[in-house]
């Protein structure tokens, strides 16, 4: 019962006794000999559904009748529409009192107070007795069902024990089922017991395990004392690994325990007694807080999943009762197919492994519906190795893909195969999914070979007529249609390192043919070399059932270029998807005019460097700078003209560089903040002025050279100071809608804060501000609103850098608001009137200013060209301030 519903139950009972104390000196107008002076009602409060027991006296010996009438709509004035029931003197005129009961149908269904009034049959007055009732029309709500360590508690969200639906007959083992993965399971009869608002019971042991779906059903309704009933049918009933609570204890006499990493763990806060809502605490042993819970009403359950948590930590639970530690650990569960291609006839098969022996694991079938087909096979793992094998037949199956799940029971973590491709039997193929793969000597091929009817294939790379020959047997073990992607590094062939590797973690490298053709003294020639393919283990040329081409093209050092992009980037901005997306959205741009403390980016163009950068492994930072640092080749930056008998000094870059590579497309970029480098012999920081000139180089001389000449490209750029202009004064009209923009050479993507300050007399004082970001032509603008200002007033416009930007300084430049109605009349040489009229958009720069000519007649005429006038009150022309909308727009995107 809410607490409301406690008020409103109160309420009636008091109302109740003092009706009791005073009923034999109520009296009502009428006849005072024959009225009725009591009555009451002896099973308030009742449910919506029950009937209603009343009473009532007239306080004489004569048998009078006497109607009692529910004051439904609570108006006090008896309506046609609310019920009523005639009593007869049923004590032989003794008493003159009677009794009946309202039917369920006229109790009223909402919860409340209600008023009786009470008459003498024959009487005008329709109230010459009252008293009331009350009705609680809430039926107990189903809150939750969870299965912990063998027992399952039902739980409702109500304060009294509850009942069959008459509301008096008590629940017993009979009135319950329950259903585990669709079948019913027996209760243990004697373990049947209820409290407030809670009902547990015990299943047969054996009965569920931490993965099974059970439900509860109640063949009758629950109901409470008032019979308010609430129908339980299929709740699902949450099942635990197991449960621990404060009286739990281990040999060793400690309050702790462990869990394996994935269970769902019940902590029982409150021993065997139901506390509605207990407040768990949960810490890591080190103190970390982690959550604060409550077990939910009238449980003494509180869930802890430990899916996420980490399988080292111990947690400490916390409540009124008591506390418990609890340690997890890694059970290590995982699943591993034997083959995911499968022909029809041949078994499914699969290893399960886990960090414990003895472990019962279940493991499933399913279709690609996501059906079970065929039995649930039960396995257990070794004592010793931790390992079990599954097995499915599939001669009764349809081809199609399939899926293995294993379950441990005891802990319910579940993992699950990738797809298994069976195939009807029929003969094993293999072919190249491109014919003809062309690439530059020194880079890496991609060879793709499609299965069919096998997991396997040997790859001839070559042939005795070209001087070089590999054969490379690979699988595949994966649910990517039958593919194996052979990677064919052309620089490792003459180097050493690995010269073929395949893509992904599931298809692997089986075996290179140790040939004593596939090594050769310098980088592979170009020119075509054969491909072919055998479906097997070993390469039969007999036996091999596609051929293709390799097409080595001579590799090329194209160009250099410089990028730059907004100091402060992060990362996730400096991967490669990050770099073109902001080159995409101009913030990355190129530009040989680099403000210090901005991004400096050298874009190099060069084929064939792939192979070498994949021998050095997968961190591009670290594989490119060894490039550099080795005699196949080089990116130096050096000073562009030195100072008189000097030589030009060095940036060094070494430790402060990021290298994001698109082998794919041959291209590479190396970038610096130019903030943080310092010039090799001096140790200085790069100053503004510093003319760089950036040449990358690869040598002849090297062992495994690249190239058989010394080929080298250059670029040239500047180190600028990082400034921001504005053309003062900075005049705009009293009105909306005003912009200021000005111009920097700030990299675009930069943000800038803007501020608009009133300044010197000026009242009232005003302050706008606004964030803008640099465009990719260097300029920046923001549209302010000037209509609540005077003409007269004046402001400071300040630029501010943000946090992150090279730009540390802020500058200020002063303003004025000009009248935006007002007119400027100039006579031209000609003698003709042009008339400037009002503006609404500032401008900072010198814009082309619409001029019209007035004649005699009074019209006035739009001259042909737009020409610059001198006026008060300069802004935008219509042209240009379309323009400024547009590139507000774009730059809202931008930040988008």
């Amino acid at each position: 019962m809410t607490s409301k519903q406690k008020q409103i139950r109160a309420v009636a009972l008091a109302a109740l006794m003092v009706l009791s104390v005073f009923a034999g000196t109520i009296a009502f107008t009428g006849t005072a000999a024959a009225a009725a002076t009591s009555v009451s009602a002896t099973n308030a409060p009742v449910g919506a559904d029950s009937g209603l027991n009343v009473q009532a006296s007239d306080g004489d010996a004569t048998a009078d009748d006497i109607v009692i009438w529910i004051d439904t709509n609570g108006d006090g004035t008896k309506q046609s529409g609310e019920a009523s029931i005639t009593v007869t003197d049923d004590n032989g005129g003794t008493e003159g009192a009677g009794s009946d009961s309202f039917d369920a149908a006229n109790v009223p269904d909402e919860s409340g107070t209600y008023t009786l009034y009470a008459y003498e049959s024959g009487s005008t007055n329709t109230k010459e007795a009252t008293g009331s009732f009350d009705v609680d029309a809430d039926a107990p709500s189903f809150d939750s069902a969870i299965e912990a360590g063998g027992t399952i508690e039902v739980s409702f969200d109500a304060d009294e024990t509850l009942y069959q639906e008459d509301g008096s007959t008590a629940l017993s083992a009979s009135e319950v089922e329950v259903f585990v993965d669709g079948e019913s399971k027996d209760i243990d009869a004697t373990t049947f017991s209820q409290s407030t608002g809670r009902i547990t019971f015990d299943l047969v042991m054996g009965d569920v395990s931490a993965n099974s779906d059970v439900e509860v059903n109640f063949t009758t309704p629950v109901a409470d004392v008032q019979g308010n009933s609430i129908t339980v049918e299929n709740e699902s009933v949450t099942v635990t690994s197991g449960v621990i609570s404060e009286t739990s204890g281990q040999p060793d006499g400690t309050k702790d325990g462990n869990a394996y990493q994935g269970e769902l763990v019940a902590y029982n806060a409150s021993g065997v007694t139901a506390n509605e809502n207990e407040g768990v605490s949960v810490e890591t042993k080190s103190g970390k807080f982690i959550f604060d819970g409550y077990t939910g009403a009238n449980s003494v359950y509180y869930l802890f999943n430990t899916s996420e948590r980490n399988a080292t930590a111990t947690y400490q639970f916390e409540s009124a009762e008591g506390g418990f530690d609890l340690g997890l650990r890694d059970l290590g569960l995982s699943v591993k197919a034997s083959s995911l291609n499968v022909t029809k006839g041949d078994a499914i098969k699969g290893t399960v492994s886990t960090n414990a022996g003895g472990r019962t694991i279940e493991a499933k079938l399913y279709n690609s519906k996501d059906t079970q087909v065929g039995s649930t096979q039960e396995l257990t793992t070794g004592s010793n190795s931790g390992e079990a094998t599954f097995n499915f037949d599939t001669s009764g199956l349809s081809t199609g893909t399939y899926t293995v799940e294993v379950t441990d029971v005891d802990s319910g973590v579940t993992k699950t195969t990738s797809k298994y491709n069976l195939k009807a039997k029929g003969n094993s193929d293999a072919s190249f999914t491109q014919k003809i793969v062309t690439e530059q000597r020194g880079d890496v091929a991609n060879i793709t070979v499609q299965l069919e009817n096998t997991d396997t294939a040997t790859v001839q790379i070559g042939s005795p007529d070209v001087g070089y020959r590999l054969n490379a047997t690979v699988s595949d073990g994966d649910d990517d249609d039958n593919q194996v992607t052979l990677q064919f590094n052309t620089y490792a062939a003459s180097a050493g390192g690995d010269v073929v590797t395949v893509v992904g973690d599931e298809d692997s490298l089986d075996n290179v043919d140790p040939d004593e053709q596939n090594t050769v003294n310098a980088l592979l020639d170009a020119g075509e070399y054969d491909l072919s393919v055998d479906p097997g283990n070993e390469y039969n040329d007999a036996e091999s059932t596609d051929l293709g081409t390799l097409v080595l093209e001579e590799r090329s050092t194209d160009s250099i270029n410089t990028w730059t992009a907004p100091s402060g980037l992060s990362a996730n901005d400096l991967d490669k998807s990050g770099l073109y997306e902001a080159a995409a959205n101009n913030n990355v741009t190129l530009d040989s005019k680099i403000a210090n403390g901005d991004y400096a980016i050298h874009q190099i163009n060069a084929s064939g460097l792939e192979g070498y950068l994949a021998n050095q492994g997968n961190d591009e930072t670290a594989a490119f700078v060894a490039l550099l640092e080795s005699d196949l080749a080089s990116l130096k930056v050096n000073q562009t003209e030195a100072n008189v008998n000097r030589q030009p000094w060095t940036v060094n870059y070494s430790d402060d560089v990021t290298v994001v590579s698109d082998a794919e497309n041959d291209t590479y970029f190396v970038m610096f903040d130019t903030s943080d480098v310092i010039r090799e012999e001096s140790g200085k920081s790069l100053q503004n002025g510093d003319g760089l000139t950036a040449t990358f180089k690869l040598n002849k001389s090297a062992d495994n050279a690249l190239v058989s000449n010394n080929e080298s490209v250059s670029v040239d750029y500047e180190i600028v100071e990082g400034t921001v202009s504005v053309d003062e004064p900075v005049n705009v009209s009293n009105a909306a809608s005003q912009t200021v923009e000005g111009e920097t050479t700030l990299a675009p993507g930069t943000q800038l804060s803007l501020r608009v300050r009133s300044s010197g007399d000026t009242q009232p004082s005003f302050l706008k501000t606004s964030s803008v970001y640099v465009t990719e032509n260097n300029t920046f603008s923001a549209t302010f609103d000037f209509s609540g200002q005077n003409t007269g007033d004046t402001f400071d416009f300040i630029v501010r850098s943000v946090a992150g930007t090279s730009f540390d300084e802020q500058e200020s430049f002063e303003g004025n608001v000009v009248e935006g109605s007002q007119t400027t009349e100039t006579v031209t040489d000609n003698g003709t009137v042009t008339t400037q009229g009002p503006t609404e958009t500032a401008t900072t720069g010198t814009p082309a200013t619409t001029t019209a000519a007035t004649t005699d007649a009074g019209t006035t005429e739009q001259p042909a060209t737009d020409e610059p006038t001198d006026t008060s009150t300069p802004g935008f022309g219509v042209v240009v301030a379309v323009i400024a909308l547009l590139a507000a727009a774009l730059l809202a995107v931008r930040r988008d």
